[in-house]
């Protein structure tokens, strides 16, 4: 099965489309608008072509007390931050997006009138809030951390049952940060095969190298947290990238592309020259006379000039016990014209 391409904005999502790069915002802008602006321009210059927040209102989300309720009260932004962060982005020909963590996140988000919404992978068994998210009839981004395939299935389901039409689902592993034993890669594909969904990858280890190798399992979607430094990554300090990092993780995305190509197998415009200059041809190695019943020791099987090629080697072997019917000169391309049966 081949699932259909979607649409974030003027975005075209699916296989042979570009990637789609998101740079995670949401916890490393700490609170700082100023600081959140920056990242933006970052994610900008370094090649992205969204950005995303984490929407919380965190009496909301949270138990009073607990370390994220403690750690979203300083992060949180108000609407008239996110508007001019809004503009700034779509200024830039940004999409700017959110994650809403509960029922007033999810209000704000709607006035905000942003053009794609995500429900996060702690988020993904919230079925009030999956279905209330979905019936914005917004494209919809779903992170499958921690979960089952059959539970991804199951939100998927609760999604378009509620209305969503353009859904995609991003492989990821709920681990801060994430060893490289821990990042599965290959469920990209089974996901793919099981959901008939675009399949992205939202990354959570220590460095850049992980987006790569996504795209070349399938990933048509790829987020990682983006920071000012490692030291300004809030929360997020041993996942987020660092400005050079992004930018070598896009650039490292690009080339993936490049290299994955049309999957069909036939040489290129530039192998068609080597297929005649380095294939080998039948070429005499010495003078035969003309009458000659030919011998191993008369050709070989050598690369010659694009000039001077000869016949393939698979007829190597007919051509063994016939007569020349001409002179041959040494070095000259075996031509089958050149040889008559021995009566």
């Amino acid at each position: 099965m081949n699932y259909n391409s979607i649409k974030f904005s003027n975005h075209n999502i699916g296989k042979n489309e570009p990637v789609f790069i998101i740079a995670e915002i949401g916890a490393t802008h700490d609170g700082d608008l100023n600081q959140a602006l920056s990242l933006i321009e970052i994610a900008k210059k370094s090649g992205a072509q969204a950005v995303k927040l984490q929407t919380v209102t965190p009496d909301y989300s949270y138990c009073s007390g607990t370390l994220s309720h403690n750690v979203f009260q300083e992060l949180s932004l108000n609407i008239e931050e996110m508007q001019k962060m809004k503009k700034v982005a779509e200024d830039l020909g940004l999409i700017i997006f959110s994650t809403p963590g509960d029922f007033p996140s999810l209000e704000i988000v709607q006035k905000l009138d942003f053009p794609i919404m995500k429900i996060s992978s702690g988020l993904m068994t919230n079925k009030p809030l999956v279905e209330a998210v979905a019936k914005t009839k917004k494209p919809l981004i779903i992170s499958s951390g921690m979960a089952y395939l059959d539970e991804i299935a199951r939100t998927v389901r609760f999604a378009k049952e509620a209305g969503a039409k353009q859904l995609a689902v991003l492989h990821c592993t709920s681990v801060y940060p994430c060893e490289d034993k821990m990042v599965n890669l290959k469920a990209i594909n089974t996901m793919e095969k099981s959901l008939n969904l675009p399949i992205g990858y939202s990354d959570h280890t220590a460095d850049e190298l992980a987006c790569g190798f996504a795209v070349m399992q399938g990933a048509v979607i790829i987020e990682k947290h983006l920071a000012l430094s490692h030291e300004l990554a809030g929360p997020e300090k041993g996942t987020a990238c660092d400005p050079e990092q992004f930018l070598k993780m896009v650039t490292n995305v690009r080339r993936a592309e490049q290299m994955l190509g049309s999957g069909i197998k036939e040489p290129n415009n530039e192998e068609n020259l080597g297929r005649k200059l380095h294939r080998r041809s039948l070429i005499s190695v010495k003078s035969i006379p003309k009458g000659k019943i030919i011998e191993e020791g008369d050709i070989s099987i050598m690369r010659g000039t694009l000039e001077h090629i000869g016949a393939s080697p698979e007829l190597y072997n007919d051509i063994i016990g016939l007569r020349a019917n001409r002179d041959i000169i040494k070095n000259e391309p075996i031509k089958i014209g050149m040889f008559s049966n021995i009566n």
